[in-house]
């Protein structure tokens, strides 16, 4: 039997389909306090809910899901990240930094340094794995109008 851990991402064969994070009620975010580092999931084919604990919802903020992966952006650099969540697996990708010279100056904002962030969080993620194991991340960026796509390897 092959093991997910350590190829969790880059081996579509354990990506988490049909699983859904759920959100957590009353306004609670996955890094929230009261969940301890706790997050559910739901199997849509069993019905079945999943608790599992994720620490590194402690410097991290979920900006998508795909394929039941999470995209998440690390606070310190804005490194993009795609995490399995049962197997700890994470793939880097380059920070959503690197996209701030390419919002257009004309948007409400754009000239101020924090609301600059602003356009680059409103998120829609997929990905995509090739047979050698090479993953190319797109993020369709819904307050800019575009799109942006990396893969590991991109800087």
């Amino acid at each position: 039997m092959v093991c997910p851990h350590g190829c969790g991402v880059i081996d579509p064969r354990f990506h988490l389909r049909r699983w859904m994070m759920l959100p957590e009620g009353h306004g609670l975010y996955p890094s929230h306090a009261s969940l301890r580092g706790y997050i559910h999931f739901f199997n849509l084919d069993t019905g079945k809910f999943v608790r599992v604990k994720l620490p590194v919802f402690n410097d991290h903020c979920v900006l998508d899901s795909a394929e039941g992966l999470l995209v998440m952006q690390r606070d310190e650099d804005t490194a993009i990240r795609l995490f399995h969540p049962f197997t700890g697996d994470v793939v880097d990708l380059p920070p959503l930094v690197t996209l701030v010279p390419h919002i257009n100056p004309d948007l409400p904002g754009a000239f101020h340094p924090m609301q600059k962030f602003h356009y680059l969080r409103g998120v829609c993620a997929a990905f995509s794995v090739s047979a050698t194991g090479a993953i190319t991340i797109m993020l369709a960026l819904h307050r800019m109008g575009c799109v942006a796509f990396a893969t590991p390897r991109d800087q």
